[in-house]
């Protein structure tokens, strides 16, 4: 990305120039109201005010996240994007159930293709035909990651996900983290817990009243 702004009434990210690579961790933090969040809409589909982005050297320039994520940039909110009374199977496929004669769901297929995919963010001693509202906090955040890498994902953005986690299903998230940067996913993370940060990120990048301040290796944390 490159001088990204965005102007409600008020700017509230101004001339933002960051790139993030393949396999790689980009923290990002900074006071609440820097732009972290806005930041992410940005890369997530929301159109900015100001400034260009590209996605592996051409131009990117999503007007919704359906577009982003058509391009393979996902996002992963605080606010979880499930259904509570559906599997996590149907949690996962919820727009794309696989279907056979008269209209009828094709479970054989579906539950497949979720073990394939729960497979990806080491859920595979869960049930897909488990109802998402039994399972924890962390696990549901599982869900919701293996939902974002159906398809091609390239760009992972992940918002506070360690806000409601346990340690234990903090070193679940991370584990996982660590399986995607081997895969080659670029992932952006957003958390203000510093011993984190040092933990999972290559980079950090402080936002301070919407713009860059700098840019740190874990180690300078």
């Amino acid at each position: 990305m490159h001088g990204i702004g965005k102007t409600y009434v008020e700017p509230v990210l101004a001339d933002v120039s960051l790139h993030l690579c393949p396999g790689e961790v980009l923290a990002l933090t900074g006071e609440n109201g820097a732009g972290k969040s806005t930041l992410s809409k940005i890369v997530g589909g929301l159109t900015p005010t100001t400034g260009s982005m590209q996605l592996a050297g051409i131009s990117y320039a999503p007007t919704s996240r359906s577009d982003a994520e058509a391009l393979g940039v996902r996002m992963v909110m605080q606010e979880l994007n499930l259904l509570p009374t559906l599997s996590v199977a149907e949690n996962l496929f919820l727009n794309r159930l696989p279907k056979r004669g008269l209209g009828w769901i094709d479970r054989t297929v579906l539950r497949k293709d979720a073990r394939q995919a729960m497979a990806q963010v080491g859920l595979d001693a869960i049930d897909p035909d488990t109802l998402v509202g039994e399972l924890g906090i962390g696990h549901q955040q599982m869900v919701e990651i293996a939902r974002n890498l159906i398809g091609d994902c390239r760009v992972l953005i992940l918002d506070e996900p360690t806000a409601m986690l346990t340690a234990r299903e903090v070193d679940l998230l991370f584990e996982q983290v660590d399986r995607l940067k081997v895969r080659g996913v670029a992932l952006s993370l957003y958390s203000h817990r510093l011993e984190e940060l040092r933990r999972i990120a290559g980079r950090v990048a402080v936002l301070r009243d919407g713009k860059l301040w700098f840019i740190l290796t874990p180690c300078g944390i």
